[in-house]
């Protein structure tokens, strides 16, 4: 699987995830000199059990609102 490119820095692969903004993948150049600056941002590998957990749990909040409904 290839690796994608930094939408702001095409040389850059996007590496870490912004958990301030929920956005796009980042490269580091976006943390260290970017918008993403003092940002809380984590690498993809350690943000995404956090992520999977926080879909996990809108889910469950969804699928109880539907049998409600």
């Amino acid at each position: 699987m290839e690796r994608p490119s930094c939408a702001e820095h095409a040389d850059e692969y996007c590496s870490y995830f912004c958990f301030s903004c929920v956005s796009d993948c980042i490269c580091p150049e976006c943390i260290i000199h970017g918008v993403h600056k003092d940002h809380e941002v984590k690498t993809v590998k350690k943000a995404y059990p956090i992520i999977k957990e926080k879909i996990d749990e809108i889910n469950n909040g969804l699928e109880t609102k539907v049998k409600n409904v």
